[in-house]
């Protein structure tokens, strides 16, 4: 793990002062409903994490300076996209602006300034995908997922049929207790993708809406499968067991 100050694809690290933001709070409880009635969720959500880096650019003069500074920010992205902290995770945020534009050295030629952004989901991110090691053999075999920090954390599984249509999907952590499966009741279409994101609790087949075919068995609504510290013992098992699914796995947690 190394710093890596960089907005999508515009790497500022080595104009960096000083990083700072705030830690996340709970607000209050959220739901979300499914189309039975039953709430899959009551946890409290967190609210946005502000972040604000100060820098330092040069220049010749000051206006070369400025035109520094403007390089830098008159490319990031207008949209949410990734702010890196460290080469190994990121957050989704947006740039807000620009703040405390100061001008030092003898002619001018040193600005300092901060960089403000806002991340409306204040969860950190891994920046590469855990792999499952099995890709393509999953179906009656268990697999390991290393998380390598010291908490909890809410994996993003995504899943794609493979040879075939998938029917339904169960996935269960053997290690972290509770022992609850989760249950996608229906159909995945070869070369689609079932997206599990257990952080944001949501459920996507292709890219549509599918909480209404998502449940728990034997846990309750609240019993969002999580990742312990250190290797996870995976499960899934599907009803289409000559079409096992690959997997990518991502994980995001609150440092």
């Amino acid at each position: 793990m190394a710093l890596l100050a960089k907005f999508g694809t515009i790497d500022f690290t080595a104009n960096v002062l000083e990083w700072q933001e705030s830690a996340p709070k709970r607000t209050n409880p959220q739901t979300a409903p499914r189309k039975d009635g039953v709430t899959l969720s009551e946890d409290p959500t967190y609210e946005a994490r502000d972040v604000s880096v100060s820098i330092r650019v040069h220049g010749a003069t000051a206006d070369a300076a400025l035109i520094a500074l403007d390089a830098i920010v008159n490319n990031f992205p207008t949209g949410r996209d990734k702010l890196y902290k460290y080469t190994d995770r990121y957050l989704n945020a947006y740039f807000t602006g620009v703040e405390n534009i100061n001008f030092a050295g003898s002619i001018g030629d040193v600005l300092e300034c901060t960089l403000r952004f806002l991340a409306d989901d204040p969860y950190y991110y891994t920046a590469t995908p855990i792999q499952d090691s099995q890709t393509g053999k999953i179906q009656g075999n268990t697999f390991v997922v290393n998380n390598t920090g010291l908490s909890i954390v809410f994996p993003t599984m995504t899943f794609r049929p493979s040879g075939g249509d998938m029917t339904s999907l169960k996935i269960t952590n053997l290690t972290a207790a509770p022992l609850y499966p989760w249950a996608f009741q229906g159909t995945v279409i070869a070369g689609q993708d079932l997206i599990a994101n257990f952080q944001n609790k949501t459920l996507t087949n292709n890219g549509v809406n599918s909480l209404g075919g998502w449940k728990t068995i034997g846990g309750t609504a609240a019993s969002w499968l999580w990742l312990q510290a250190g290797n996870n013992t995976i499960e899934v098992t599907t009803l289409t067991p000559n079409n096992p699914p690959t997997l990518a796995v991502t994980t995001a947690f609150i440092p």
